[in-house]
């Protein structure tokens, strides 16, 4: 895989390809077609097989030579034969035509910027704004999302006239007219609605799709290993690639040691039993966080702050030790109901029951006098009480949105100082994307909004930086398209019960599965920032949002920020995701002005 950026000068029609590897693009010999290209393919030899049938001949065996030759025979719709993670762009020197395409599911990040003499493109954000100065501007609406969500949906940027292409679209420039036409070429089929298919039939092409999957991504090699979470995903991925392995696989987690409520451990473990890998473990201590901290956010090209990236960072810097290629279980909980919030709409029923007074008076009032705090069991189910019911009164839609949400809209336009131009209306955007299916059920509507949302602006960005910060290459069995499409076949009835998700995936790979994963509450990959920042990183928050960096970034109103690691600090609320944010924002602030004053654009 090698990150490419592109450069199409309009007046002089001439087109420019970079990789990082300093190798040409690939431009075959008498051949009026180029290409740069960064991912991977994993049905190259059936494609070759096909492209032969029909007289083509090779002179490499790169996936950049079947693709584009793919585009000679099938123009556009060759993109329906490609199977796997990339970023492509195509040069037609014959009808001055330029052809961007990202993968279905947005593995890999695509950046463009289309101006008056020049249109960008590429896999790096920060050489495409390197190329023109006048890109070099905060884009406002970006940063109030960021904080709203913490990280920037597609297809903003934190740049001004800087965007990303979505994930299953492509892009094309005429030069002729100077015209640039986006297209959606892949998408999960509207019509979700049950069909008469029997459990077991569904049972049997899941494990069939999905062992096809793990098979495909292993490589000839089987040298991959897999990151184990203890989780039901990974926990299925790693049974899958031990099943087809001649040698026993190397799994990979973090753990720690001081704060139990967050690991698991003991659960990989149990897994690693069952299946025969050489298990590597590494417990993350805050002594070297500091350091860890800096490295991520310097190699960050934009604010993004789910703070489980420094997990994924420690797990994608143990396993390259390893290996360079790992599998994981992203994808998972989107599509077979796994998040705890899919269970709200059950409990939102339950709840809309209860009259008014009751709730009001017996439940929210004393709920609100009950601190925030993860540490005590208690206090933590009273602090995601309190968020289910901001929301639970609300629409289906409305609920989602307040649960997807690390901090509230409004409560962020007023910590922003500068009023974005709200040209992306993000509550569009997903309020599209929560009723695309044809679908009654609201569980559905909840899912594909996540997949289409979170998991390529969050899961997805999370997992490709950290790993590519340590010269990883994480693929994704769960992410196949023909997973993808065969998960929105099944029934609702048979991924979730009631308040138990992930029911059809339990039941199929069961043989897979110790009883103590089958049984376990799901964690999340998340690490205790609300106890760190009162003691450990009490020394962080101060020096990174001092009243002298925030003013210099003018991003945030400081006394704002002051209430809130206030708050913060004596308990009163929990704001240790949204100070995390404000951190990282303005950690990533200070690099881009050091860039920008050193010339280093």
């Amino acid at each position: 895989m090698c990150d490419f950026t592109g450069i199409l000068n309009k007046p002089s029609a001439e087109v420019h390809f970079h990789h990082n590897d300093l190798q040409s693009p690939l431009a075959l010999e008498g051949n009026s077609k180029k290409i740069a290209y960064n991912g991977k393919l994993y049905n190259t030899q059936e494609l070759k097989k096909k492209l032969e049938k029909n007289n083509h001949q090779f002179q490499t065996n790169s996936d950049s030579e079947i693709i584009l030759k793919l585009y000679e025979e099938y123009a556009e719709d060759f993109i329906q034969y490609l199977h796997g993670t990339f970023a492509i762009a195509i040069w037609d020197e014959t009808n001055k035509e330029l052809v961007m395409i990202r993968d279905r599911v947005g593995k890999k990040p695509y950046y463009y910027s289309n101006g008056l003499d020049q249109l960008l493109f590429g896999t790096e954000l920060k050489k495409i704004v390197a190329q023109n100065g006048m890109l070099q501007k905060i884009n406002f609406e970006a940063v109030e999302n960021f904080l709203r969500f913490y990280y920037i949906p597609q297809p903003m940027t934190i740049f001004e006239n800087v965007y990303q292409l979505m994930p299953g679209h492509m892009i094309k420039y005429s030069l002729e007219n100077d015209m640039l036409t986006i297209k959606k070429y892949w998408d999960i089929n509207q019509d979700v609605t049950e069909k008469d298919v029997s459990y077991p039939s569904l049972q049997q092409r899941l494990r069939e799709t999905l062992t096809s999957s793990v098979r495909e991504r292993m490589g000839s090699e089987e040298s991959a290993g897999a990151f184990l979470s203890g989780g039901i995903d990974s926990s299925i991925v790693v049974g899958l690639l031990a099943e087809q392995s001649t040698n026993p696989v190397n799994t990979f987690t973090i753990g720690y040691k001081d704060h139990k409520q967050y690991d698991e451990s003991v659960l990989a473990k149990t897994v690693s039993k069952l299946h025969n890998t050489i298990h590597h473990e590494l417990f993350i201590e805050f002594d070297d966080l500091h350091e860890v901290i800096e490295t991520i956010i310097g190699k960050m090209e934009e604010p993004f702050a789910d703070s489980s990236a420094i997990p994924t960072y420690y797990v994608s810097r143990l396993t390259k030790n390893h290996t360079s290629v790992a599998l994981s279980g992203d994808g998972g909980d989107e599509l077979f109901a796994g998040y705890k919030k899919y269970t709200s709409v059950y409990y939102q029923q339950m709840y809309s029951k209860i009259p008014k007074m009751i709730k009001e008076k017996l439940i929210e009032a004393p709920l609100h006098l009950i601190p925030e705090d993860k540490r005590n069991p208690f206090t933590s189910f009273a602090t995601k009480a309190k968020k289910f019911m901001r929301s639970a009164n609300t629409e289906t839609f409305q609920m989602h949105v307040k649960l997807m949400e690390s901090y509230d809209h409004d409560q962020i336009s007023r910590l922003v100082k500068n009023k974005s131009l709200n040209r992306f209306n993000v509550d569009e955007q997903l309020f599209h994307y929560f009723h695309y299916l044809n679908t009654n059920e609201p569980v559905n509507r909840m899912m594909y909004t996540d997949f289409k949302f979170a998991l390529p602006n969050d899961m997805l960005v999370k997992t490709d930086r950290m790993s590519k910060i340590n010269g990883l290459e994480i693929r994704s069995p769960f992410l196949d398209h023909k997973v993808v499409e065969l998960a929105y076949e099944i029934p609702l009835k048979y991924k979730m019960r009631r308040t138990q998700g992930k029911i059809i995936l339990k039941e199929t790979f069961s043989d897979l599965l110790p009883k103590d994963i089958l049984t376990a509450k799901k964690r999340g990959f998340e690490i205790p920032l609300n106890e760190w920042f009162k003691n450990e990183l009490k020394e962080l928050v101060a020096s990174s949002l001092s009243k002298e960096k925030v003013e210099q970034a003018n991003l945030v109103h400081f006394h704002i920020v002051e209430i809130i690691i206030e708050e913060h600090m004596k308990g009163k609320k929990n704001h240790a995701n949204l100070i995390w944010s404000l951190i990282v924002l303005h950690k990533w602030y200070e690099n881009f002005l050091r860039h920008v004053e050193g010339g280093e654009k």
